[in-house]
């Protein structure tokens, strides 16, 4: 998803409709996206491993312990990207000093 994202920018170049785009901007897309990623494996995998803990008679979990290194990088990316994503409060320009 991420390397579409550079091609795009490649072809557009300054003149394109990405002109906005900065690698802040990059760096927010590809927080959401490992957020994203991890979210929808989590989703995916549950029924799966729900049905195969009741069939077998096992406790489930993850018997690896990437698993949990994995749970912890994508909810540490998906918090990084919605801090990111809420907006800075507008700053005050004009204001005087009396």
């Amino acid at each position: 998803m991420l390397a579409l994202v550079f091609v795009a920018v490649a072809l557009a170049g300054r003149r394109g409709v990405l002109v906005r785009l900065d690698a802040r901007r990059i760096a927010r897309t590809a927080l959401v996206a490992v957020a994203g990623v991890g979210l929808s494996v989590w989703v995916a995998g549950f029924g799966m491993g729900i049905s195969i803990a009741d069939a077998f008679m096992t406790s489930g979990g993850d018997a690896a312990g990437t698993g949990a290194l994995l749970a912890v990088v994508w909810v540490a990316a998906g918090i990084a990207a919605a801090v990111r994503l809420i907006p800075a409060p507008p700053r005050r320009s004009g204001a005087s000093s009396a």
